[in-house]
């Protein structure tokens, strides 16, 4: 018990645990408060806390939500690039508030801790290099899963009465609405994850998710160590199901980290892309694998089991956005491929959000389709913006706008570049959203 606490410490940790823990990691808590000042406020929220609402991956780590909607923030990495405050760094400067030795004797010369007389050895696991880290995260029905370097599995408990929400698509979703929807439904019952990612066409968006999963192009020798080895180029790294031809260019950026961590071949890994900028003809995707185990040549069309197909499914609600980069042949496979991230997302709640760019008469073939088969599910947002978007946006149309609507346009005054939507344009939207859960019973 009190070396799993410690573990937490080290990490900020103690946020893992709420206020079901049994009485007697309580009294640790109690006791370890005196030992880590600079902890006392983490400490106390997982007291208060009844459970965690959900779980968000961030760019340089973790953001635990908890269910009297308070949060705290946990930097995480690997190779010593952990700590409590992320401030890592050698001669025992770091751990606890990064000042500690067991009795003066440790650390930098006896000097750290307070009056260079307290803290826990400052040459073992302060420095952040023995630190465990976070690498996964899942949930089930009950309990987010949390799994350390070092093997530590904690479980924390799922508030079962928050409703999670995934909002899938590419720049119009990263850069939009989730936000404002999370403002309007409020945190107290609703959760709305972000997953969107720039510049992601529908096989790339499809994969993260899971719906329409990709595969390794080429067999390669994943090593029993955590050496980074190179996995391929831009275009011959990843090939989607959904054709068995098309290759996908996943980001890796924003969309809550969906990609990674991933699975392959049950092997824990980490995606990476080694060039300076998207379209450098020298960079390359590499893998790691999170720890070392036995080496593994891949199997034929080893299949890339992405962190949100673990993480983020049998949520309460999906919002699918996806076409406007294209990624699909005819009308037909876009509504193909949406129904594939529908099923696998094992929810019935989900709304399907139609292109807004274009003219009425470009876009009727889709919208027919899109309507016959989602029906009450779909959001026909180009014609709604057309006709009602400036009026409820209590707006006065330019001649610009005038002549965009009477083709069936998106009036250009909720537009930032012809695509991307201003605020007023993503107020909109997220409105939009928000009636039809009401009306379809999804949320309240």
């Amino acid at each position: 018990m009190k070396r799993t606490l410690k573990i937490l410490i080290l990490l900020t940790l103690n946020l893992l645990i709420t206020s079901c823990v049994d009485e007697s990691l309580r009294d640790d808590l109690e006791q370890l408060k005196e030992e880590v000042n600079n902890n006392k406020t983490n400490i106390q929220l997982l007291q208060e806390s009844n459970s965690i609402n959900f779980v968000e991956t961030l760019d340089t780590g973790y953001k635990i939500h908890f269910s009297d909607n308070t949060f705290i923030e946990i930097s995480n990495g690997t190779d010593g690039n952990n700590g409590i405050d992320g401030q890592n760094g050698e001669d025992g400067k770091d751990g606890v508030n990064g000042k500690d030795g067991v009795d003066g004797q440790n650390g930098e010369d006896g000097k750290d801790g307070v009056n260079g007389k307290d803290g826990v050895d400052g040459q073992n696991g302060i420095d952040g290099k023995d630190a465990p880290y976070i690498v996964e995260i899942t949930e089930n029905e009950t309990h987010f899963v949390f799994k350390f370097s070092d093997d530590t599995i904690i479980e924390a408990p799922i508030n079962i009465d928050f409703k999670r929400i995934a909002c899938w698509g590419d720049s119009l979703t990263a850069q939009g609405f989730p936000a404002i929807l999370q403002s309007l439904l409020g945190s107290d019952e609703y959760g709305i994850l972000n997953n969107g990612v720039g510049g992601e066409n529908t096989l790339a968006i499809g994969a993260r998710q899971g719906g329409i999963p990709m595969y390794l192009k080429n067999r390669v020798i994943i090593p029993a160590t955590t050496e980074t080895i190179v996995l391929g180029e831009k275009t011959n790294t990843f090939i989607s199901t959904h054709n068995n031809t098309s290759s996908i260019t996943p980001l890796l950026q924003g969309g809550s980290s969906t990609v990674n961590n991933c699975m392959i071949n049950d092997i824990e890994c980490i995606i990476r892309w080694t060039g300076t900028a998207w379209n450098d003809p020298d960079g390359r995707y590499t893998l790691t694998r999170i720890t070392e185990g036995i080496e593994r040549t891949t199997t034929e069309n080893s299949i890339v089991f992405t962190g949100a197909m673990r993480k983020h499914r049998n949520y309460h609600a999906n919002v699918f956005f996806v076409g406007q980069n294209g990624g699909y042949s005819s009308y037909d496979d876009l509504v193909n491929q949406i129904k594939k991230m529908v099923d696998f997302s094992s929810s019935s709640n989900y709304l399907v959000i139609g292109l807004h760019t274009q003219s009425a008469a470009y876009r009727n073939g889709l919208e027919v389709k899109m309507l016959s088969e989602f029906g009450a599910r779909y959001i026909n947002l180009r014609e709604y913006l057309s006709t009602y978007g400036l009026e409820d946006a209590g707006l006065t149309p330019t001649e610009e706008d005038l002549s965009a609507m009477n083709s069936g346009k998106c009036p250009p005054q909720l537009l930032r570049d012809g695509v991307h939507f201003t605020t007023t344009g993503s107020t909109l939207l997220a409105s939009l959203i928000k009636k039809r859960m009401i009306t379809l019973g999804i949320v309240e």
